[in-house]
């Protein structure tokens, strides 16, 4: 719910939308540590912060474990 409340817009249901720059997020070789700080801090790409806007770590490490679940697996 909180993905879908937060991030949809810009990244869509599936994390594939790339709405306003947004990255495709099944792509995303980033680390937990690196996903959760762009959602707190933002970046300059454009993606906001929101560490205000997400109830605290519990929230925004949820919204990161959300966002492995879009991760491809190849091969």
């Amino acid at each position: 719910q909180l993905y879908l409340e937060n991030c949809a817009t810009c990244h869509g249901i599936d994390g594939t939308l790339g709405k306003a720059g947004a990255n495709n997020l099944t792509t995303t070789t980033l680390s937990d540590q690196e996903l959760k700080t762009i959602i707190e801090v933002g970046n300059s790409n454009g993606m906001p912060r929101f560490k205000e806007i997400l109830g605290g770590d519990e929230e925004i490490e949820a919204v990161v474990y959300y966002i492995k679940g879009f991760r491809r697996i190849d091969g």
